[in-house]
């Protein structure tokens, strides 16, 4: 029963999306086959002149491997660059590299580095494993 109303609310969501002629985007967390990928170029270029948006996006598609080589090396120096400029989510995704060791050696002290700044500008997520993670005794 628990599958049925997963799947229903599931369904209600996409068809809602194509009502309101809205295209499905990497945040909507849909399967992959039905994710539409952003204009690469111009994301790139957008990146390349320091929008800190474009380069968490771009961070984000090479993390998950959406329209570009999966590549956590690449995501890192994407995020690092957005992370730099103050983005939260960024400083997130960048902090959670580091604790995994994904595209860097694990460095646990750059991981709460990055998980602090996250933390403060309000991830909650990020708030949580800083508390759990980095700040005991």
């Amino acid at each position: 029963m628990y599958r049925i109303l997963v799947i229903m609310l599931f369904a209600s969501f996409l068809a809602g999306c194509v009502e309101q002629g809205r295209p499905l985007v990497v945040r909507d967390y849909v399967p992959a086959s039905q994710v539409q990928i952003p204009d690469l170029p111009r994301l790139r270029q957008a990146a390349d002149q320091g929008n800190a948006e474009a380069q968490f996006q771009l961070g984000r598609l090479y993390e998950s491997g959406l329209g570009v080589p999966k590549s956590h090396r690449r995501a890192m120096e994407y995020w690092k660059l957005a992370a730099e400029q103050n983005h939260a989510l960024a400083q997130y995704g960048l902090g959670w590299l580091y604790f995994y060791g994904e595209g860097v050696m694990t460095d646990f002290k750059e991981g709460c580095y990055w998980m602090g700044r996250a933390g403060s500008q309000g991830v909650q997520g990020a708030l949580e494993r800083y508390n759990t993670l980095c700040s005991a005794p």
